[in-house]
């Protein structure tokens, strides 16, 4: 009579534990960077360690690596045998560049970013474009999630640049 309780509870806690599990899923909830931050927000730094690497764009003279939704690293290649990093450009939400003439044409989530690249040492923005690409609240998506769909997304809050695991 006892072993039949011993295994009766044991099927029971093998139905139920699963369902605890997946009834305990984690929640995210998105973290945000205001209109007005976000348009601030481009900045010339340091160059810095690549941690993802991006798309690439290359002049003759220079290479510039898409860390995505982070910025861009500008590497000097006049020595191909030798190149130095120069500085990295942070731009929030940035997945892509190209370039013509002197220019570097960059996304930063809704805008396009036009920079004067023909001085490396001296990089500087000549125009944010406002409202060139569609929001898009999947670009920032948690990096363990590959993009998925997390709820409501108030847009009038900002952009959104990260999410909290809960």
């Amino acid at each position: 009579m006892r072993r039949h309780r011993f295994t009766r509870l044991f099927q029971i806690l093998l139905l139920v534990l699963p369902l605890l599990a997946f009834s305990c899923e984690d929640t995210h909830r998105p973290v945000y960077l205001s209109w007005h931050d976000f348009r601030e927000s481009f900045k010339v730094g340091k160059a810095r360690k690549m941690i993802t690497k991006g798309k690439i764009y290359a002049t003759q003279s220079a290479i510039f690596v898409s860390e995505p939704n982070i910025g861009i690293h500008v590497i000097d290649n006049s020595d191909p045998a030798a190149p130095v990093k120069v500085c990295f450009l942070s731009i929030p939400g940035n997945l892509d560049c190209t370039g013509k003439d002197n220019c570097l044409y960059a996304d930063s989530f809704t805008d396009l970013l036009v920079l004067d690249i023909s001085d490396l040492h001296n990089i500087t923005l000549i125009k944010r474009i406002k409202d060139v690409f569609p929001y898009n609240e999947f670009q920032a998506a948690p990096d363990d999630e590959n993009f998925i769909y997390y709820g409501a997304v108030d847009e009038e809050r900002g952009v959104i640049i990260g999410w909290i695991k809960e």
